[in-house]
């Protein structure tokens, strides 16, 4: 037994000890929920009332939970965000392995209303929650009764590769209503109901399952049983847990009415089906289980790269110049150039808009800043609100992800299969408005109303563009960190070799395939402290965390000799601590490349990363045979002492700020 940590009092209430930590900045909410975990025999990890202070360090608590063996996963309770990029930081880095689940007020303006003046901070849009959550991998969950039955679900079924349900019924009417709170999901029924009739036995209920969950059509079963004269419901659910393990496939089961049917939901707990009395509690615990999986691979998806732009100094220059005359809206010849200087297409403003007219904009959230926004546009946006949002950076594949959630997609897929549209183009007009926004912080709104797309291309027909004044000091921060470019740059090795140090990108995946199979057993042996095969160094899952990184957290810088494509010869990189503000260094170069001074290139790059984030110290582990490795971060100032293995040597690096 344990119990809930208070903040405030102090106060404890006895819980179970289990695998989920729920942390909640509303009292009332922590108290309901534990104790709707002690009748349901759902234990807790850690339980944690944090008050609805607007300053919440969210970070620092899904690191610590994050990092806790004995959390699977978290469940929390949210009033405000506070800081919004260490929340989105630390949600994401724990999320690919814990799943975490968001039950967040607010959803309404009355909801919003009442937030602000019990959190005290002014809450962020429903939306733009909703867009970072996904950004992140949280699965936000509406419903106070859905939130241990969807922990349960992802704890011991496997997530659906897809949204596509089967239905195994002996009555039409629950499945019906199923099949109903699926399509209002999204969701897809896989094939046609698989209704058993009245007087199905065992026999046929383990026949049907069978069918259904072989079915390549299929994403996930569920099995509805309703009372009915004659049949045995314990029976039949002590049959179906032979199904209780499907390879890929979420199995779900509703056995509705009570008394034997309570003993036979009983059952299907015990063999690891999560079982419900009502069937469209089911349902909406298979789609959470889809949209986890979905988030998930928005992470895990290897992006496409999109053309780099070249306008920041220039644009900033111009922006700044209208600020310091002290006017906020920018005229129609300077938002003409700003969007030029980043290749966005712009009609003629006599000429007629003869397309689809759609709109594309930024707009300031009080929590997570800058906001990109895209909907229909126009004379029909101005009375359908279509609007769908996303956070900057994007790439090409979070474009498409973003243009993914709106009501207006299915218009630019028919534009495409009928005119022969590009989407891709869209996309990229996406990502340089992205990086618009990112490269100059000084805009405080931005509209390109209408942005008229048509079969042979797509621009700007008119826009309006503001700024922050004079009376804005700190301008607001994107929630996510974007690119650091700065740190790119080009030099010559001693014969002469051209190669760009910079910052690790997402979309460089395919190119770190490459370079593994360079790598020697040595160089490996070397890096990594012990023999790992080629297979498991490039494994998908494992790339995407060594490419797909959050600046904030840690860096990685590649060392590339330039081509189409680039081949990358040296990485290193510096992963930071979650509990103090040091970072790991660590580096390896391509047996071909080695002793080029490369590795000398990528550790002076990564230091000087490390001073600028103000960093009290780098640490570096090398084994104590590796002499090149050794005399090399010596140089550089690391000081080495023999680790408690005494295979390894650890060296230090102190970093005083002036």
């Amino acid at each position: 037994m344990q119990g809930i940590v208070e903040a405030n009092s102090g106060t404890t209430v006895a819980t179970y000890a289990g695998p989920v930590a729920l942390v909640s900045q509303s009292h009332a909410i922590c108290s309901s929920l534990v104790d709707w975990g002690l009748r349901n025999q759902i234990g807790f990890s850690a339980v944690l009332h944090i008050g609805s202070r607007p300053d919440t360090r969210w970070g620092e608590i899904i690191d610590s939970l994050g990092s806790d063996p004995k959390t699977r996963s978290i469940v929390i309770y949210m009033e405000t965000v506070g800081d919004a990029r260490a929340f989105l930081s630390a949600a994401r880095e724990v999320a690919l392995d814990k799943p975490i689940l968001l039950i967040k007020g607010g959803r309404t303006e009355a909801g919003r209303r009442v937030a602000e003046r019990h959190g005290g901070a002014s809450p962020a849009s429903d939306a733009v929650l909703d867009t970072a959550l996904r950004r992140v991998g949280v699965l936000r969950v509406h419903e106070l009764e859905d939130v241990f039955h969807i922990t349960d679900a992802l704890a011991r079924q496997p997530r659906p590769a897809g949204p596509r349900l089967a239905i195994v019924t002996n009555a039409a009417g629950p499945a019906v209503l199923a099949a109903d709170a699926l399509a209002a999901l999204g969701g897809q029924l896989a094939s046609d109901l698989m209704d058993l009739g009245e007087r199905a036995g065992a026999d046929e209920y383990e026949t049907a399952i069978d069918v259904a969950s072989k079915d390549p059509n299929a994403d996930g079963v569920l099995i509805i049983h309703s009372p009915q004269p004659g049949c045995e419901g314990v029976e039949i659910a002590t049959r179906v847990t032979r199904f209780a393990r499907l390879d890929g496939k979420p199995i779900l089961a509703t056995w509705m009415g009570s008394f034997n049917e309570s003993s036979a939901r009983s059952i299907l707990n015990q063999a690891g089906i999560p079982g419900f009395s009502f069937p469209e509690s089911a349902v909406r615990a298979f789609h959470y289980m889809w949209r986890y999986t979905y988030n998930l691979r928005g992470i895990y998806e290897t992006p496409s790269l999109a053309e780099e732009s070249h306008a920041a100094a220039g644009s900033a220059a111009c922006l700044e110049t209208v600020r310091q005359s002290g006017r906020t809206v920018l005229n129609e010849t300077e938002w003409r150039d700003l969007l030029s200087a980043y290749g966005i297409p712009i009609l003629e403003a006599k000429q007629p808009s003869m397309g689809y007219e759609f709109v594309l904009g930024l707009q300031v959230d009080p929590e997570f800043g800058p906001v990109l926004f895209f909907g229909a546009g126009g004379r029909l946006g101005s009375v359908l609100d279509t609007r769908v949002f996303a956070l900057p950076p994007l790439n090409m594949t979070l474009a498409r992800r973003f243009l993914e959630q709106s009501a207006t997609f299915k218009v630019l897929e028919q534009l495409a299969q009928r005119d022969g549209f590009d989407v891709c183009a869209l996309h990229a007009v996406m990502v340089r408005f992205s990086q618009l926004v990112l490269e100059q912080p000084l805009l405080s709104g931005l509209e390109i109303n209408p942005l008229v797309i048509e079969a042979n291309g797509l621009y700007a027909h008119a826009a309006h563009a503001q700024i922050h004044g004079l009376d804005v000091r700190v301008l607001p921060q994107p929630a996510i960190r974007p690119y650091p470019a700065k740190y790119a740059s080009t030099v010559r090795l001693k014969d002469g070799t051209p190669l760009v140090i910079r910052p690790i990108r997402p979309e460089d995946e395919p190119a770190l395939v490459r370079f593994h199979q360079t790598l020697s057993n040595e160089s490996v042996y070397r890096r990594y402290f012990m023999p790992m095969s080629l297979e498991a160094r490039t494994k998908h899952d494992r790339l995407t965390r060594m490419c797909f990184i959050d600046y904030d957290r840690q860096i990685a810088f590649v060392a590339e000799v330039p081509g189409e494509p680039g081949e990358i010869v040296g990485v290193g990189r510096n992963a930071r601590c979650t509990t103090t503000n040091n970072a790991e260094l660590a580096a390896v170069v391509s047996d071909a490349y080695q002793h080029r001074g490369i590795g000398r290139l990528l550790v002076e790059r990564l230091i000087e990363f490390a001073r600028d984030e103000r960093l009290d110290a780098l640490t570096a582990y090398v084994l104590a045979e590796n002499f090149a490795m050794l005399s090399l971060l010596q140089k550089a100032g690391f000081r080495f002492s023999r680790h408690i293995n005494p295979e390894l040597m650890e060296g230090v690096l102190e970093l005083p700020r002036n």
